[in-house]
């Protein structure tokens, strides 16, 4: 039995769960085009869960797959198929807890690595704020005082970015796909977005917190609408 005749059949979160942990033994010959129609049938049924809750959505336009293509041709790498489905399928959503942007190439973008000052490099100021407070006449008690502060932050400081020039950088792409909470709530702009290329069967939503899927993350929305006319994904 194919993949996509156990998952119409109801093994809707097995399924996904087994394409996943493929990773990238999804794009396989044996495996791939079974794979994609799974992603096709759920992407189906996520444009007809949102015309059934009447949210206003945009449609990809016509000449999306060749689009999508020649996307795959300069990232030089796949989509996963779950976004290559929906880009497909759905493209642009706007409903109160759902709202997914549409493919935009110029929204895609590649980040540069962070730059973090090395250890220590702010012990120069400080010096040169020691000399300053001794030559007003400041005891060398009273400028240590006075400098305990701020050294203290800038230690603080050396520890945080120690930490993070640990977290390794990812050179691909990115395209913002959906606002994060704060956006949401008004109060940040922020997104949730794709590293791209990813063959993958599904993907997760970075900058978003734990490892949230895009599948279960859908799944997830429409259980909480509590309407019974949706289709299970």
């Amino acid at each position: 039995m194919t993949y996509l005749e156990r998952y119409q059949l109801g093994e809707y979160e097995t399924v996904w769960a087994e394409l996943n942990a493929l990773g990238e033994d999804v794009l396989a010959r044996k495996i791939r085009d079974d794979a994609r129609a799974v992603a096709m049938e759920t992407m189906r049924r996520a444009r007809c869960n949102i015309q059934t809750l009447g949210g206003p959505f945009r449609p990809p336009p016509k000449r999306m797959a060749d689009t999508l293509k020649a996307l795959e041709k300069q990232l030089r790498g796949k989509l996963p198929y779950s976004l290559h489905a929906w880009w497909l399928h759905v493209g642009e959503v706007a409903l109160p807890g759902l709202v997914v942007f549409a493919f935009d190439p110029a929204s895609l973008f590649k980040p540069q690595p962070p730059f973090y000052p090395p250890r220590r490099a702010w012990e120069t100021s400080i010096e040169a704020w020691r000399r300053s407070l001794l030559a007003e006449g400041n005891s060398g008690e009273e400028t240590e005082a006075k400098l305990a502060a701020s050294i203290a932050e800038f230690e603080a400081q050396d520890e945080e970015y120690d930490v993070l020039a640990d977290i390794p950088f990812d050179p691909r792409h990115r395209h913002p796909l959906m606002p994060d909470d704060l956006a949401i709530a008004g109060i940040k702009g922020g997104t949730y977005d794709v590293l791209l290329p990813q063959p993958a069967a599904d993907f997760p939503l970075e900058n978003a917190e734990g490892p949230t899927l895009f599948v279960p993350w859908l799944r997830q929305f429409f259980r909480s609408t509590d309407n019974d006319g949706l289709l299970p994904l």
